[in-house]
């Protein structure tokens, strides 16, 4: 029998979520995604949640972070990060250590995402194929504006947008530096 049979099985037998992440290893937001997924959305059901203490430090944080559980990626990151912190570190989720490492890795997350966004406008890929940036080897050539056109749509012609448009718009360029020549 697999996990998810196993939390099924549990539940519908009247186990608490708590007593279920302590005698399959699992973690809870495992067993609710479990419970959403097989038995229906978790509000409808008569699910035994073990009574705990109020853990104020989680309610401030959530209060600071109200992104979580609407931002997904950042929710999914933050959850790995919870169960690494746990399971593999062994850092108590209580603890003042447990919040500074979660915000940390948050705080790479946001700023490797920063990262992606700014290389969009600064360094695109459709300009960097082939391990050069298109600009560069115009600047290094001299080429003007008509015929650094010319190469900038050549080189990303069917990278960005339509071959064809890009092809065509390359050549527009080279038929303006044409006539000027004459």
């Amino acid at each position: 029998m697999n996990k998810a049979n196993s939390i099924e099985k549990l539940i519908r037998a009247g186990a608490t979520v708590a007593d279920v992440v302590k005698k399959l290893k699992v973690s809870k937001s495992y067993v609710y995604v479990v419970i959403h997924a097989r038995m229906g959305k978790t509000e409808n059901l008569k699910v035994k949640k073990a009574k705990q203490p109020i853990d104020t430090r989680a309610q401030e944080w959530a209060k600071k972070n109200p992104w979580f559980g609407t931002d997904r990626d950042k929710t999914a990151f933050a959850l790995h990060t919870h169960e690494k912190l746990i399971r593999k570190l062994g850092v108590d989720p209580k603890s003042a250590e447990y919040y500074k490492k979660v915000d940390a890795s948050l705080h790479y997350f946001d700023t490797q995402k920063k990262k992606v966004k700014e290389d969009m406008i600064n360094h695109p890929p459709h300009y960097k194929v082939g391990g050069i940036e298109v600009i560069d080897f115009i600047e290094a050539k001299g080429f003007g504006y008509n015929l650094g056109n010319v190469v900038k749509y050549i080189a990303r012609a069917g990278k960005k947008g339509s071959t064809l448009e890009d092809l065509q718009k390359a050549r527009w360029y080279l038929n303006r530096e044409i006539e000027g020549a004459k």
